[in-house]
């Protein structure tokens, strides 16, 4: 497996770093796969979901978003938006790779993102989704309760842990724009094949959103439910399910 490094710009010109995986032959089929909110494109899934479709011929390419990673940009200027300009960016560049068909998989704040891109998208061969966040206003009021909220928008940011446990603010901003997202009724205009895993015991993101997601779906939608898993998959047993699932319906689709 080849790895290929490289820095582009999104629209405003904010760097965007990532890396390009390549099988040992040559690739037409490739995944582009986005991290989760506070994570980052070396997360284990990432990692993992590289390591399987290179294997099987297909090329990955994952990166950070905005203030995320590698990536440039304050976090405290986050906003879905952004991080939509920035996947059709990847997507586009990696289209000048060579990659002829193209699959996107996201996990929770990641795959509302891919939903939101795969709407205008209907040349993707697949949708891969890890507990995606669908419906993302109700997670923050009930992570921030009525005074927490009041606060946010009075003060114009909020203060939250980042991943290496230490304060990260985060615009007002970043809320007034999730609203502007409907999830929803972009599934409703994908009929891209899309693949749904979710955990039941997911105390971050409730399954019932990945339930009604499936449902809003045009195209064929596939949700499985795994009994005790959490948002992490923190299980060894039910990462391995998880990414063995996604991994087979990305090969799949692409090959």
């Amino acid at each position: 497996m080849d790895e290929i490094y490289f820095s582009i710009r999104d629209s405003q010109g904010g760097e965007i770093s990532g890396t390009l995986c390549r099988p040992a032959a040559e690739a037409r089929s490739g995944v582009v796969l986005c991290h989760g909110f506070l994570s980052d494109a070396q997360s284990s899934t990432n990692l993992a979901l590289t390591r399987s479709v290179t294997a099987k011929g297909v090329a990955a390419v994952r990166f950070d978003f905005w203030g995320h990673g590698k990536s440039k940009g304050d976090f405290a200027e986050l906003t879905i938006t952004r991080c939509v300009d920035q996947l059709e960016r990847v997507l586009a560049w990696f289209k000048t790779q060579g990659i002829r068909k193209v699959g996107l998989v996201g996990s929770s704040f990641g795959g509302l993102v891919v939903l939101s891109v795969a709407e205008n998208h209907p040349e993707l061969r697949m949708i891969g989704l890890k507990c995606p966040v669908s419906d993302y206003a109700p997670l923050w009021d009930a992570r921030l309760g009525e005074a927490g909220m009041a606060g946010w928008r009075e003060k114009g940011e909020t203060s939250i842990l980042n991943a290496e446990g230490k304060r990260a603010r985060l615009s007002y901003a970043f809320y007034e724009d999730i609203l502007r997202h409907d999830v929803y009724a972009a599934a409703r205009q994908i009929r891209i094949p899309a693949l749904i895993i979710h955990g039941d015991a997911d105390q971050d993101v409730p399954a019932d959103q990945s339930r009604r997601l499936k449902e809003a779906f045009s195209g064929q939608a596939i949700l499985e439910i795994l009994p005790g898993a959490d948002h992490n998959f923190s299980k060894p047993e039910d990462f391995q399910k998880m990414l063995e699932r996604i991994a087979a319906w990305s090969i799949e689709k692409l090959l």
